[in-house]
């Protein structure tokens, strides 16, 4: 079974995620709020390991970080990009990078 790591950029954005919801003009989320969003971007991004088929990165700004995305749909206004890497010799994904369709550039 393929274990998901997530690297330390990636652990860093889940932080910056959790304090951003927090803070957010538009809907300032609670500390709960924020910290269950957050569990489910890891939710999604563990899924990764059951999936039989990898989308390769497309985004100039995605293949900075890895080779493959995963597009997690949170509600019809946000998709995270969940970016990562799959080595196949020691099966494992490393997520490398989490960025929101709102820092997304071509």
């Amino acid at each position: 079974m393929t274990k998901v790591l997530f690297n330390e950029k990636a652990k860093k954005d889940l932080i910056e995620i959790v304090s951003g919801l927090m803070t957010w003009k538009v809907y300032s989320f609670d500390r709960e709020q924020a910290v269950k969003y957050k569990d489910s971007i890891i939710t999604a991004a563990r899924k990764l390991e059951t999936k039989k088929r990898h989308i390769k990165c497309s985004y100039e700004s995605h293949l900075l970080y890895g080779s493959y995305v995963y597009k997690y749909n949170r509600n019809k206004m946000t998709t995270w990009y969940i970016v990562y890497n799959i080595d196949k010799v020691n099966h494992f994904i490393l997520i490398e990078k989490i960025i929101s369709n709102h820092q997304t550039t071509r």
